[in-house]
C-alpha cells in the first residue's frame, strides 16, 4: 500500500464496506480512518469473516470496484465489531487494536 496516501475525512467509507461485503468470506465489516505512524491517516477495514479470512482475497475484490484512495491499507480479523452502549460501532475500541 502506499505510504504517502492521504485520507480524506469525508471519504465515503460505506463504499468500501459495501465492497467488502460482496466477498463472500465476509460476514460484517467497518471502515475506520485512522492515524499511521508517518501523521498521516490510513484506512483499516476491520472484517467479522464467515470464513477463511484472507486479505489478499479482499484486496483482489475490491480492487476492481473502487477508486484508490478508498483502497484499504490494512484488514484486521476481528470476531465481532464492538458495539457502544447506543448500540453503535465502538471505534474507539477497534482502533485500540494492533493493524
Amino acid at each position: 500500500m502506499s505510504q504517502d496516501k492521504k485520507v480524506n475525512q469525508n471519504l465515503p467509507l460505506w463504499q468500501v464496506e459495501a465492497a467488502l461485503l460482496k466477498d463472500s468470506s465476509v460476514a460484517d465489516c467497518v471502515v475506520l480512518a485512522r492515524e499511521a505512524a508517518s501523521s498521516t491517516r490510513e484506512l483499516v477495514a476491520y472484517i467479522v469473516a464467515s470464513g477463511s479470512f484472507k486479505p489478499e482475497r479482499l484486496s483482489a475484490t475490491v480492487k476492481p470496484l473502487l477508486p484508490p484512495e478508498l483502497l484499504p491499507d490494512a484488514y484486521v480479523a476481528v470476531s465481532s465489531l464492538s458495539l457502544t452502549r447506543d448500540g453503535k460501532i465502538d471505534e474507539e475500541a477497534l482502533t485500540c487494536l494492533e493493524v
